[in-house]
């Protein structure tokens, strides 16, 4: 049976850090998963003291992170490629494969995960800047482009019975100290379809959380 938690994957990252004081914000329990917990800042840790609460572990092990997952009714991903070469740029195609198990395991139905632009959907709309963006990196990363592109297909096909969402984000200014966090909340960032009336290229990190 799922617990009540949402885990966050990917909390260290500066977004990740933005995530977690967001949902203490809106007094959301939550669990947040690291490979570094140093990089949490002193005031997010002193919220969640609990160690049950912060937990460490690899994306790979599937005995840590089922052990997150069992706590929690949601998953909030927010890992993507941090570099060129592997195992860097494959990291969340890497976790999907090793997550889907535990979240069918303890019924946990949700994820959320964070892509890019790369990823085109029938409902997106004609935009140059995206197009130049995406083949920078195609031509430059072929890597993280394939992870991103393969991270879609594996939740179309290995995901079909889980409720997924995935988010596509283009450049994440913005800092993660809790004062550039609050500057940021407002505007919120808007949802729709890549290249129509809303689209922009870059959102600011507090924006996204909010």
């Amino acid at each position: 049976m799922p617990g009540t938690e949402i885990l966050v994957l990917g909390a260290t990252d500066p977004l990740g850090i933005c995530v977690l004081q967001e949902l203490l914000h809106r007094n959301h329990a939550i669990v947040a998963y690291a490979r570094t917990l140093s990089k949490i800042p002193t005031d997010v840790d002193d919220s969640c003291p609990d160690i049950e609460q912060i937990i460490k572990g690899e994306m790979n092990d599937a005995e840590t992170l089922a052990l997150a997952v069992s706590k929690c009714n949601a998953v909030l991903s927010l890992l993507g490629p941090t570099g060129l070469r592997r195992p860097s740029y494959t990291i969340t195609l890497d976790m999907c494969r090793v997550l889907f198990t535990p979240m069918r395991q303890h019924k946990v139905k949700r994820i959320y995960a964070m892509s890019t632009h790369s990823v085109y959907i029938p409902k997106d709309h004609s935009s140059f800047i995206r197009f130049f963006l995406v083949l920078m990196i195609y031509i430059m990363g072929q890597g993280p482009y394939q992870n991103i592109i393969g991270t879609r297909k594996l939740f179309e096909e290995e995901a079909k019975d889980l409720d997924w969402v995935l988010f596509r984000v283009g450049f994440i200014p913005g800092g993660s100290d809790e004062t550039s966090w609050r500057k940021d909340r407002e505007p919120t960032a808007v949802a729709g379809w890549l290249g129509d009336e809303n689209f922009i290229i870059s959102v600011r990190r507090g924006a996204i959380t909010n």
